[in-house]
């Protein structure tokens, strides 16, 4: 196997096991303030979110952040509900974030609508399948899905969430 098949099977494993029991809005909100703190207390300006849907259930900017991130956001869920997997492992996949991007390498992708930098994610209910999205910008994008990641986890690991 190489490097890049590695890293794959990495960002595939992250989605098998980073999956919720249940959600709904209070949970999600739950999630997005949890995300938030986490945020602050690390010292990262970045934006988060969180949908059901395409439902805006919990979104928050940090002090460092700009409107340039939320465009990031918008981006990075579009992705997560087209491809439902993360925008870095879509970005690995296709040419959507690293260059070359072309319209001959992916013509059915317009890169100003949707993102492959790492940091969007799909909210996932395990036997249902993806609910929602989960996104967060301002980190560089490898960044942005290890603070999704360890979030997540850590997340998943507290006794309220089951």
């Amino acid at each position: 196997m190489s490097d890049m098949d590695d890293l794959l099977a990495v960002l595939e494993a992250h989605e098998r096991e980073l999956q919720f029991e249940r959600m709904d809005h209070d949970l999600a909100w739950e999630l997005g303030v949890y995300l938030r703190e986490r945020a602050a207390q690390a010292g990262h300006g970045i934006v988060i979110d969180v949908a059901l849907g395409e439902q805006d259930v919990f979104r928050a900017a940090l002090p460092g952040t700009t409107s340039h991130n939320d465009k990031w956001i918008d981006r990075k869920k579009r992705t997560v509900r087209e491809w439902g997997t993360s925008t870095y492992l879509a970005g690995l996949r296709f040419p959507l974030y690293n260059p070359p991007f072309s319209l001959e390498t992916a013509p059915w992708v317009d890169a100003r609508l949707y993102s492959g930098s790492g940091g969007g994610f799909p909210l996932t209910v395990r036997g249902a399948g993806v609910v929602g999205t989960i996104a967060v910008s301002g980190l560089p994008p490898e960044l942005d899905h290890a603070f999704m990641v360890e979030s997540l986890r850590d997340f998943l690991r507290r006794p309220a969430v089951h």
